[in-house]
């Protein structure tokens, strides 16, 4: 198997770009439906800036993460880590992606059973969480 189609069992796009609030509502429903246990951080940058003729200060949204650990509740010791791509929508970050970590060399026979099969149930319950969104 390719890079490439390693790539894509590894990265989950997300059907529409994420504001951060979302992006954690999105993570809770996949805890709650896979069921897992798990945990992430956010990183996001602002910058604040002097402005000259009000002598007030302003602020700016910069570039969001979430980096986590999720535990599959149905299949003991089954976990694996991940992290968030994002981009910005009109001066807006937004997430774009969940991303499993990918070893460099490695064939998908490499990765532990339990770790794809945490990328399908997530994969599931993120095409599961947008359409119940639409309605």
């Amino acid at each position: 198997m390719s890079i490439d189609e390693i790539a894509k069992l590894t990265t989950i796009k997300l059907p529409e770009p994420l504001e951060l609030k979302e992006a954690e509502e999105l993570i809770n429903y996949i805890a709650k439906n896979m069921p897992a246990n798990i945990s992430y951080s956010v990183l996001e940058h602002t910058q604040l800036y002097h402005e000259r003729e009000t002598k007030g200060i302003s602020s700016q949204k910069g570039s969001i993460s979430i980096n986590g650990h999720i535990a599959d509740l149905l299949e003991a010791g089954a976990f694996d880590t991940f992290y968030s791509e994002s981009s910005f929508f009109d001066d807006i970050p937004k997430l774009t992606a969940i991303k499993f970590m990918q070893v460099p060399g490695w064939e998908i026979e490499d990765y532990r059973p339990e770790n794809r099969r945490i990328w399908a149930s997530v994969r599931t319950a993120v095409v599961k969480y947008f359409s119940e969104k639409k309605r």
